[in-house]
């Protein structure tokens, strides 16, 4: 992130602490132009201060990516300077090189947690909230908590076995109930840090009523969603291959991200991102194929002609141009004014019942 992109985003976001007490809202991108935009319309953030942000997918969806890269933005964006980059893994699930994905800044100032239940979390946010510096909080992931009360059920069970009983009766993990109780009081808490909380869960299969018209769902209660800002679900729509020595190889996966709730702007858009297995998510595919998508570019036979930055050549070539030659800001300017089109196309133009002319 350069100067002026920093400038930009402090002249643009503000809000209010409350009513006589003004305080400057941070805003973070999330590493993607196009999930920026689907958030917030803009280019150069979509998480907002202050906010809690869920993050749903199964396996291989690269939503843990997508988490460690707003941490990594979070490490290379002044305004962030202060804050602590906290990454809470129960599952221990992020085995990859934070260096080489990530960069060095994230490396050196992320901090370790390994919360094993459900209160031990809320213990762990409550330590972070009643400290003297903001932060940004990832959860990855909510489904990997256990609770006390499924660890007590859990050694009942046991010493019910070994005595040759069988076992009582299951009273549920009692994880809905907690984040009921506790997590608007760290929402709260948020607002008042200027802090961010990031929370993975895992999506499951639904074998209940409706399950053919919603397959996927996930667990943790409606309280994840009711306090979210946005709710973002990912999934892996397809899988990115290369013929290397007679054989096709995975190199990555185009990713498709639904929005299913939207504070900042109502928008609930659906579009794809594409992750490489040795490079993570990148930024300059997605924005190149979603051009080609919704038409601002033509792909002529395998060329695409891309008429904004006069160029026309093949995917791959086009996008290793566009990064050879630090042409990412035009790329994303281009970007937004293709959404802007796309949203005021999407107007109704009703008149507004408020708009009072004096």
């Amino acid at each position: 992130m350069n100067r002026k992109e920093l400038d930009q985003i402090k002249e643009t976001m503000c809000g209010t602490k409350g009513p006589n007490e003004p305080q400057k809202a941070l805003g973070l991108s999330t590493g993607s132009t196009l999930l920026n935009l689907a958030l917030t319309g803009q280019t150069l953030w979509g998480l907002d201060s202050g906010c809690y942000y869920l993050l749903v997918g199964s396996s291989s969806s690269g939503k843990t990516f997508a988490v460690l890269t707003a941490l990594a933005e979070a490490s290379i964006n002044p305004t962030f300077a202060n804050h602590r980059l906290i990454y809470d893994a129960p599952e221990r699930g992020a085995r990859m090189n934070i260096r080489k994905f990530f960069g060095p800044n994230l490396e050196k100032r992320m901090e370790w947690l390994h919360s094993k239940t459900v209160e031990e979390f809320y213990y762990q946010m409550d330590d972070a909230l009643q400290g003297k510096k903001p932060f940004v909080y990832v959860l990855d992931s909510e489904s990997a908590l256990s609770s006390e009360s499924e660890e007590e059920k859990f050694q009942e069970g046991k010493k019910a076995f070994l005595k040759g009983k069988g076992a009582p009766g299951s009273y549920g993990d009692g994880k809905a109930k907690k984040h009921s109780s506790y997590l608007r009081q760290v929402v709260s808490g948020l607002g008042d840090t200027n802090s961010m909380l990031l929370l993975v869960a895992q999506t499951r299969d639904n074998i209940g009523f409706g399950a053919q018209y919603n397959p996927e769902i996930r667990s943790g209660g409606r309280a994840l969603t009711f306090y979210a800002t946005a709710e973002i679900w990912f999934k892996e729509k397809k899988e990115l291959k290369k013929r290397v020595k007679l054989a096709d190889e995975k190199i990555g996966s185009q990713i498709q991200v639904r929005v299913k709730k939207n504070r900042d702007t109502g928008l609930e858009p659906t579009f794809d991102l594409f992750h490489y297995v040795d490079g993570g998510l990148s930024d300059t595919d997605s924005i190149c194929h979603f051009l080609v998508e919704r038409g601002r570019w033509k792909d002529k036979d395998g060329i695409i002609l891309a008429k904004d930055l006069e160029v026309e050549m093949e995917m791959e070539d086009l996008i290793q141009h566009i990064e050879d030659k630090g042409r990412e800001a035009e790329l994303k300017d281009i970007a937004k004014t293709l959404w802007e089109e796309i949203r005021e196309a999407c107007r109704v133009g009703r008149k507004s019942r408020y708009n009072i002319k004096e």
